[in-house]
């Protein structure tokens, strides 16, 4: 899939990689054509709203609009673009001097955008670029316009936008009119909070562990070890985050059985899934390897021949991940027995530097999967392939 030119600029900077790209643009094209690509990199976590509206700005040539600057614009200039014509145009007016009219583009190299703000406004036009998601959040403020479903769960995490001392107040009643514009006990603060990935903290070792001191939840299935594992046990009580990048220390690692390998990878799902399955990309079918909410009986006995058409196959033929609803003909003969469906689920693939070798499938049992769930789960995933990547290079060592 070719990449579009916010992708190779976001590429040849070093900020992403060609994969988290496709994988974006996959989901984008089979789930959320109506969303833009920075939008979706976004929500997934994958960049910072800096660095992108940065990239944005350099690949327009043009002035970077942020959030706080849309919130100082005084109402009258802002509405010098109706309301219609701003949604159409993917546009909002926040600048004026005697001789141009500043305005903020979601594509600000759509010449004929700025032509037509031009002869609206009578004012030559001077375009700046704005992201999508801070565009929106504008048009809702000032034109009260309707947030598209696919991004309601992002918006909240942008820091809200300031109220201008140049709008003028709504109407008040004669009891409410002492009370100052602005007045209110949580006002946002004043500086944009860049979207960031937080960074997981990678707790140590424990000093001593004694075999049988902290158990796997499968842990009867083999010996605890009698020296001090270079992995963390897995413990329902420890967070995630805890074991899936502090799992591993950097001495002598040792490789690792594929349950352990398995029940670490699984533990790299959220909770909040009520049934995930990991299946390995064997020759000739796709395996259950491990699983949350199937019994052991199940697992063992998902096979999926790679021939057959199926979702899995049609993942990690493309490269992109499924989201949403399968075609009942897409839902292998193997899930139909075991979770009966086909349910609404996410099937997303794991490259760990050599090409697909598992795909991850969640579901919410039968509930309709959620838009902040693919940031979840291409999460989710990318751990994944970090942890069967270092596993594959202490096998190498």
């Amino acid at each position: 899939m070719p990449l579009p030119r916010l992708g190779e600029r976001l590429v040849a900077e070093g900020l992403l990689s060609p994969a988290a790209i496709s994988r974006a643009l996959g989901f984008q094209k089979l789930a959320a054509p109506r969303v833009k690509l920075g939008s979706i990199l976004l929500t997934w976590d994958l960049i910072d709203e800096a660095s992108l509206l940065q990239a944005l700005a350099a690949l327009h040539r043009c002035e970077a609009v942020t959030g706080e600057m849309l919130a100082k614009a005084p109402v009258d200039i802002v509405r010098l673009l109706t309301a219609a014509h701003a949604v159409r145009l993917n546009a909002i007016a926040y600048g004026l001097t005697p001789t141009r009219i500043r305005v903020a583009f979601v594509n600000p190299s759509d010449l004929a955008a700025i032509d037509e703000v031009a002869a609206l406004t009578g004012h030559a036009c001077q375009p700046g670029v704005v992201t999508e998601l801070r565009l929106l959040q504008a048009h809702r403020r000032f034109f009260g316009r309707a947030m598209p479903f696919e991004l309601r769960q992002v918006v909240p995490r942008l820091e809200p936008m300031r109220a201008t001392q140049t709008e003028p107040a709504a109407p008040r009643s004669p009891a409410r009119a002492a009370i100052p514009v602005g007045s209110g006990p949580a006002p946002p603060p004043p500086e944009l909070a860049p979207l960031s990935i937080p960074e997981i903290p990678i707790p140590p070792a424990p000093p001593g562990l004694a075999s049988g001191e902290v158990r796997a939840p499968e842990a009867d299935r083999a010996p605890a070890p009698t020296a001090a594992p270079h992995w963390l046990p897995l413990s329902p009580d420890r967070p995630t985050s805890d074991f899936v990048l502090g799992m591993w220390s950097s001495a002598a690692p040792r490789p690792a059985s594929e349950e352990e390998i398995g029940d670490l990878a699984i533990a790299c799902v959220p909770l909040e899934f009520p049934r995930a399955i990991l299946f390995a990309d064997r020759p000739g079918a796709f395996v259950g390897w491990t699983a949350r909410g199937l019994g052991p009986g199940d697992l063992s006995a998902l096979r999926v021949l790679v021939e057959d058409p199926s979702v899995l196959r049609s993942v990690r033929e493309s490269g992109a991940p499924h989201f949403g609803r399968v075609d009942q003909e897409l839902w292998p003969e193997a899930l139909a027995r075991r979770l009966d469906g086909p349910h609404p689920c996410a099937v997303f693939p794991v490259d760990a530097g050599h090409g697909v070798a598992a795909l991850l499938y969640a579901d919410r049992r039968g509930a309709p999967m959620r838009f902040e769930d693919t940031g979840l789960l291409a999460r989710a995933a990318a751990q994944i392939a970090a942890l069967l990547a270092r596993e594959s290079r202490a096998e190498g060592h």
